[in-house]
């Protein structure tokens, strides 16, 4: 059963890192077709938000039938889709056909989150989860920052056309090999779990005012990790005149230090803390701040080595602080419903990363400045994140009482 566990989540974490190399690597794609196509800095971020819009529409209800029905073929299947629709646009030069195609692959996409977690909810104790679920969410800026380089690097050399037909058939293959090897792991079907009713569901987790402060403070970080995957590369090339191979490299590295923060982080919160994940959560969030107004005070032309020390720090907790927040989501979530309420608060997740993109954008457009964008936007985070915190502490105070 040791081994079966291990092979099974490292399964899981192939198929979220192929299919992240497509949708993180829409960002760095984005740039090239700003190029071909003449795009402003909001339509680029726009597509980056498509391809986001789908999984606002299918994660709650793909979330429910994973807890039905288990997670070899919607997680197999929906890879070969993202993979398949993915190859189907490396030649298309619409701006419209883009934006629905993108959409289509984002729907296939919200099976990544809630499948993968419920594999490691189901065959891991609550000691192993921290550093299970940092080797699982670690394959998302794994997966970001190859797709970064990847696209970044054989654009050049060859056309784009052939580097999106590569990242697709790589997800094909991944789901493929998904398919038979979990069903070699776990040698027969998952069988059919009694949920209780959908609408109920729904509205037990409405009501929940626990996953309130969660859904708080997940909605201002993802959004800052959704405009670094879309803005990142362009901010660094027009903003402080970086060369497009300094550039790549820059962002390979800050999701680098991003999967080594979703694996790191955890597994110190387990060895040497506790298994109060919120916490945790609530320090990421500030050293994040932190980071950005370091960003934002650093000069136009920032050297490369202050470059590296504050895109280390943003991709160590930006993107680190992941696994801290769906680790504490499903202990807030019951045994029988751990697919739906992830899916339920991703949800949410899912609506900051369609529209920061796009806002960010525009911000840039509008005030023409890259700092500017970013002072407005840090403002913005740190007052929803003093009133999510306001929430939890109410909660906590709440739960002592009791």
């Amino acid at each position: 059963m040791e081994v079966n566990r291990w092979k099974i989540l490292g399964l899981a974490t192939a198929v979220q890192a192929s299919s992240t190399m497509i949708t993180y690597g829409v960002g760095p794609i984005a740039t090239v077709w700003q190029e071909q196509l003449g795009l402003s800095q909001s339509q680029v971020g726009f597509l980056v938000s498509t391809v986001n819009l789908g999984p606002l529409f299918s994660m709650i209800w793909l979330g429910r039938a994973l807890d039905r029905y288990g997670e070899r073929w919607l997680m197999g299947m929906g890879t070969i889709c993202i993979g398949g629709m993915f190859i189907g646009i490396s030649m298309v030069q619409q701006y419209l056909i883009l934006c629905l195609a993108l959409l289509g692959i984002g729907l296939f996409y919200g099976i990544a989150q809630p499948g993968g977690t419920r594999v490691i909810t189901r065959l891991f104790s609550k000691e192993e989860r921290g550093l299970a679920m940092g080797i699982r969410q670690a394959a998302i800026p794994l997966g970001g920052g190859l797709a970064g380089y990847f696209v970044s690097t054989f654009s050049e050399l060859y056309h784009l056309s052939l580097t999106m037909t590569v990242l697709g058939s790589l997800a094909v293959l991944t789901g493929m090999i998904f398919l038979w090897g979990f069903r070699n792991e776990k040698g027969k079907e998952v069988k059919k779990e009694k949920t209780s009713s959908f609408r109920l569901t729904l509205r037990i987790l409405w009501q929940d005012r626990r996953l309130y402060p969660l859904i708080g403070i997940g909605m201002v970080l993802i959004s800052l990790q959704a405009i670094l995957v879309a803005h990142l590369t362009a901010y660094l090339k027009l903003y402080s005149s970086y060369s497009a191979r300094e550039a790549a490299m820059l962002f390979v590295f800050t999701f680098f230090m991003g999967m080594i923060g979703r694996i790191l982080l955890p597994w110190l919160a387990d060895r040497f803390g506790s298994q109060n994940y919120a916490n945790y959560l609530a320090w990421s969030a500030g050293a994040v701040i932190l980071g950005l107004w370091l960003l934002i005070l650093a000069p136009k032309a920032i050297p490369m080595g202050i470059a590296i020390l504050i895109f280390s720090w943003l991709g160590l907790f930006a993107l680190g602080w992941y696994s801290f927040f769906i680790l504490e989501v499903t202990k807030r979530s019951a045994d029988d419903a751990v697919g739906v309420t992830v899916g339920y608060v991703l949800t949410w997740n899912q609506i900051a990363l369609i529209l920061s993109p796009w806002w960010f954008g525009i911000l840039v457009d509008f005030f023409h400045d890259f700092k500017l964008a970013w002072i407005s936007w840090t403002g913005c985070m740190s007052l929803i994140l003093v009133v999510a915190l306001i929430f939890e502490y109410r909660y906590r105070r709440t739960q002592t009482r009791a």
